[in-house]
């Protein structure tokens, strides 16, 4: 189960997204699920029935062979922050966090890059 933090953060260091096409999937989802991330354990690749792909943690899926059940609604929508941003830490998992950095902006960010460590 994530931590549900809900901590202020000053963001470290800038992040840029690197996708610009987020994987979203409903509670109960199938998904074809692909390589297990090496700089990140605990993401795996998956790609949904509609054909998109994104990396999602893997306690959030039911996982048999190549293929998984998401166990919760889920989006791998990335946020670009700047360094000295403040953010708001909602959840982390697998050396992500989650954060909101204001109304619209939201998404994930490796924790490193706000100062964080472990998962």
């Amino acid at each position: 189960m994530p931590s549900l933090d809900t901590t202020r953060l000053r963001v470290a260091q800038a992040y840029c997204a690197l996708y610009p096409e987020p994987l979203v999937v409903k509670a109960g989802d199938t998904l074809r699920l692909g390589v297990c991330d090496e700089e990140y354990p605990g993401w795996v690749l998956a790609t949904s029935s509609d054909g998109k792909s994104g990396w999602i943690p893997e306690e959030y899926l039911d996982m048999v062979g190549d293929s998984g059940t998401a166990r919760r609604d889920y989006t791998s929508v990335e946020l670009s922050v700047s360094e000295g941003e403040q953010v708001m830490l909602v959840e982390r998992v697998a050396g992500w966090g989650w954060v909101v950095a204001g109304p619209g902006r939201e998404g994930w960010v490796p924790l490193r890059h706000l100062g964080c460590a472990g998962g």
